[in-house]
């Protein structure tokens, strides 16, 4: 385990080496098979290789990317883009890792953070809220699927969930939250939106 994460942290540190020479990065998304570098300077997006550090853009036209990932396959990216006006709004894209084929997944009014693909491939979690003078500021997770719908799950339930991972079957989505007075893992299942606590309590802040 120790060897992997060694020649991870290695692969890490030679895409950030590949990347062209800019002032300020804002992310950096190493691709899942080592291969690629997503990473977002002044809110655009590009990708970069790491054998030779060639790179393209990614959405030319957009200037307010500020959350990128990958799929498992490291066949696709999600971002976030998010769009002007009063109020905070965002919109989730996708498209093929060489930028091709870019489809807006969903458009949301509010805040919206913590992107990922499910396994599958086919599915992007999200966690956002809306921020209201007659409601109160409350995170939910919000599933979109290859379709463009968006599903808020166990939006009834009073705690602030902040994404942590899927399970491998992308069937739950593993958060973190506090729950009565002490912080927790809890999975929140795919098809009802059902929570589980998972067997571990944290004492102090998990996050």
């Amino acid at each position: 385990a120790i060897t992997s994460f060694a020649s991870a942290q290695d692969r890490v540190a030679a895409a950030i080496d590949s990347l062209p020479a800019i002032k300020h990065i804002d992310q950096v998304a190493i691709s899942p098979d080592g291969t690629q570098v997503a990473y977002i300077v002044e809110g655009e997006l590009s990708v970069a290789s790491v054998s030779d550090g060639a790179s393209h853009r990614v959405a030319p036209d957009q200037k307010t990317v500020r959350e990128v990932t990958w799929s498992a396959d490291s066949r696709h990216l999600a971002w976030l883009c998010d769009q002007a006006g009063d109020k905070p709004a965002a919109q989730v894209w996708s498209s093929a890792s060489d930028g091709s084929d870019p489809v807006q997944r969903a458009s949301f009014q509010g805040y919206a953070q913590t992107l990922r693909f499910a396994p599958d491939g086919k599915t992007i979690a999200t966690t956002r809220a809306v921020r209201s003078p007659t409601e109160l500021f409350h995170p939910t997770m919000t599933l979109i699927d290859e379709q463009g719908n968006a599903r808020e799950l166990a939006k009834d339930w009073d705690r602030w969930p902040d994404f942590a991972a899927w399970s491998l079957d992308s069937q739950r989505v593993i958060v973190t939250a506090y729950d009565d007075v002490n912080a927790a893992c809890l999975a929140i299942d795919r098809p009802n939106g059902e929570v589980t606590r998972l067997p571990h309590e944290y004492t102090t802040d998990p996050y």
